[in-house]
C-alpha cells in the first residue's frame, strides 16, 4: 500500500482491502472509528442508535475485515465499544455473548440474580426478613431461569437452582427440598435439549457456529456440568443427545470419544463404519449400475489387505475390532460376506489360514495365475522371492512357516510327494 500511495498520492486507498492491515494500524483510535463507521453503514445500523451494536456478533466483525480490530481488544466486544463510544453506558448482559470469564465473578452473579428476582416479582430488599418473599424463589423453575438468561450462571452450579442460590446468597436460610424440580418429560423436548447444550457449549468455549467441539466432550464432562437429566433421556449417550438437539448438523459418530451403547451390535452400523473408512482411506469406488447399494460393497475390497489393525483403531474402530478378537480378517468376512476373501493375503492370523482348506487352494491357484505356472513341476523352479512378489505373505514361504505352503500344495496336488519335490523350502534358490 505504501508503494501505491507514493505512486498515486491523489487516490484514496483503503488499507483493509489489501487483505492485511499495516503494522500498528489498529492502535490508532481514528482508524478504529473509521472502520466502525464503515461497518455501521454496511450493517445498516441507524446513526445514533448505539443499542443496535448489542446485536452485532463477533462473526460480523470478522466477516467485514475486522478480525485485527477484535484482536486489539482480545476479542472483547464490550472493551471495543467502550473505547469507541465512551459516552454510552454499556451493559455486558445485553451482548449476545458476555466477556470471557464474566460469570466467574460472584458479585456479577449476585447482581444478575437480584435483577432477575425483581423481574420475577420477588422483593429482593425484603428477602432476608420476609419468608414469603424468600419462598417465591422455590417456585422458580429451570425453564423460567433459562428463558430469562440464567443459563450461564446455572452452568457454574451444575444447573442446580438450590446450589446456585445457596452459594450466591449464603446469608439466607435456604431449604433445598422446597425447590421446584424439572417438569416430567422436560428433557424430551429438543428445544429444551438445545437450550441446555448451547449454554453448556458457551461455558466450554464451543462456538454455536462450529459444533465440532462437541466431539471432544465426554459423558462424564457433561454430567459434571449438570447434564445428567438430558443424558438420562438418551441412556447417557452424548451423541444421541446432540443428534436430537441439533438434527440439522451432519454428525460423524466415529469422531465422538464414546459411541452409543450397543452401537456395534448392529451389522448395519458396522458396515457403515467400514464403508466410510474405505472412503477415507481412498479406496477406488465401484462404478456398476447393476450393483445393489445395500447388498454389495461400495468400494474395491483388495485395499483392505494392506490395512493394519492400528489404522482401524486410529479411525475409531477399536471396540468394533474387539468384537472379532482383534482380527481384521474376521471383521471383514462378517461385514462383507458376499466377498470371497483370501485369508493368505492378510499379514496376520496364519493360524486361521491353516484351517481354511478352500482358501489354501485358492492361494495356490492365484499365485500360479500371477506367475504363469502350469502345474506342480513349475513349483520346483520358482524362488521364494517370486512367490512373495506374487502376493504370498513372507511368513508362508519362510522356513519357519513353510508347512502352510506345503499343506496348500498337497491339497491342490494330492498325487505329488511335496516333501521330495518342493525345492524352495530347502533354502535352494531358482528362477523361472
Amino acid at each position: 500500500m505504501k508503494l501505491l500511495s507514493a505512486v498515486f498520492p491523489n487516490s484514496s486507498w483503503e488499507p483493509l482491502r489489501f487483505g492485511k492491515a499495516p503494522k500498528n494500524y489498529w492502535a490508532s483510535l481514528e482508524n478504529q472509528r473509521a472502520y466502525m463507521e464503515q461497518l455501521r453503514i454496511q450493517l445498516r445500523i441507524p446513526t445514533g442508535v448505539l443499542d443496535k451494536w448489542y446485536e452485532v456478533a463477533t462473526k460480523d466483525y470478522a466477516d467485514h475485515d475486522g478480525y485485527g480490530l477484535l484482536s486489539h481488544y482480545n476479542g472483547s466486544l464490550i472493551s471495543l465499544l467502550q473505547s469507541i463510544f465512551p459516552e454510552h453506558k454499556w451493559d455486558p448482559l445485553k451482548f449476545q455473548k458476555p466477556p470471557r470469564n464474566y460469570w466467574n465473578s460472584l458479585d456479577k452473579q449476585r447482581r444478575f440474580l437480584t435483577e432477575l428476582g425483581v423481574k420475577l416479582g420477588v422483593n429482593m430488599d425484603r428477602i432476608g426478613v420476609d419468608p414469603a418473599e424468600l419462598a417465591k424463589w422455590y417456585n422458580v423453575t429451570l425453564p423460567l431461569l433459562l428463558e430469562n438468561g440464567g443459563g450461564p450462571v446455572l452452568a457454574k452450579y451444575n444447573f442446580s437452582i438450590s446450589n446456585m442460590l445457596s452459594k450466591v446468597f449464603p446469608e439466607l436460610n435456604w431449604e433445598p427440598l422446597r425447590f421446584h424440580k424439572v417438569p416430567q418429560n422436560y428433557w424430551a423436548s429438543p428445544a429444551h435439549q438445545k437450550a441446555f447444550l448451547e449454554t453448556v457449549g458457551a461455558e466450554l468455549g464451543i462456538d454455536s457456529g462450529d459444533l465440532s467441539g462437541w466431539y471432544h466432550v465426554t459423558t462424564k464432562d457433561l454430567i459434571e456440568l449438570g447434564g445428567s437429566g438430558p443424558l438420562s433421556h438418551f441412556n447417557n449417550s452424548i451423541s444421541s443427545l446432540l443428534q436430537s438437539a441439533f438434527p440439522e448438523a451432519s454428525w460423524d459418530l466415529m469422531k465422538f470419544k464414546q459411541v452409543p451403547k450397543n452401537h456395534w451390535s448392529s451389522m448395519a452400523n458396522q458396515r457403515a463404519f467400514m464403508d466410510d473408512l474405505a472412503r477415507r482411506l481412498g479406496f477406488p469406488f465401484v462404478k456398476d449400475s447393476t450393483r445393489k447399494e445395500i447388498d454389495e460393497p461400495k468400494y474395491e475390497m483388495d485395499g483392505w489387505y494392506a490395512v493394519s489393525n492400528q489404522t482401524v483403531i486410529d479411525h475409531g474402530g477399536a471396540r468394533l475390532l474387539a468384537l472379532y478378537d482383534d482380527s481384521l480378517a474376521k471383521l471383514l468376512a462378517s461385514v462383507y460376506p458376499e466377498h470371497q476373501w483370501s485369508l493368505w493375503r492378510f499379514p496376520r492370523r496364519l493360524e486361521m489360514l491353516k484351517n481354511d482348506k478352500e482358501g489354501l487352494v485358492r492361494m495356490v491357484e492365484a499365485v500360479e495365475k500371477a506367475l504363469g505356472m502350469e502345474g506342480p513341476e513349475d513349483w520346483r523352479r520358482v524362488s521364494p522371492e517370486r512367490l512373495v512378489s506374487a502376493g504370498f505373505p513372507k511368513a508362508v514361504v519362510s522356513s519357519n512357516e513353510g508347512e502352510i505352503l506345503l499343506s496348500a500344495l498337497r491339497l491342490k496336488y494330492p498325487q505329488v510327494e511335496w516333501s521330495d519335490l518342493f525345492v524352495p523350502m530347502k533354502g535352494k534358490r531358482a528362477s523361472k
